[in-house]
Formats: structure tokens, sequence, C-alpha cells
């Protein structure tokens, strides 16, 4: 199923997130989501989704790598720092 993607007038991108669970993960449910994510996002020719963008307020992404998507829950941000790296 591919979800619409929400723009940024929706209120679901600007409130926090829930964190998920192994079990969901793992459910039926679970790896149904994350299905639909890479579908939707490959529809959209996108490079990576997160469950907000569909309306889905937890913490679960999906990154196009090369020929399969990787799947990220729960991120954290570990350390922040002042100096930047960009690159040309």
């Amino acid at each position: 199923m591919v979800y619409d993607i929400v723009t940024k007038e929706n209120d679901v991108l600007r409130h926090r997130t829930t964190p998920v669970s192994l079990a969901f993960l793992t459910s039926r449910e679970g790896q149904r989501l994350i299905a639909d994510m890479v579908e939707t996002m490959r529809a959209a020719n996108g490079i990576g989704l997160a469950a907000p963008q569909i309306g889905k307020p937890i913490q679960l992404a999906v990154i196009a790598f090369k020929d399969h998507a990787l799947t990220i829950a729960n991120p954290a941000i570990r350390q922040r720092s002042f100096r930047k790296q960009t690159e040309e």
C-alpha cells in the first residue's frame, strides 16, 4: 500500500514520536508497515522515509541502500558537535 506523504502543515511532523518495540517490529503489522513504507518511498523516488511522513507518530524510518532498504527504529543522537564537515 502506498501512503500519501504528509506536508509540513501536518501536525504529526511537529510532535514527539513514540519508540517502537521489538515485538511490534517483528509482528505481522510491523512488517506490513515497513513494507508499505519501502513501497511508498520507492513510489516517490525517495531515498528515505520516516513514519511521521506518512502520518504515523512512531520512531521508525526506512532508507534506500543499493538494491534493498534499511530499517531504522528508535534512533538517538549520541554525540553533538559544533564542528561541521562538508563536501563539494
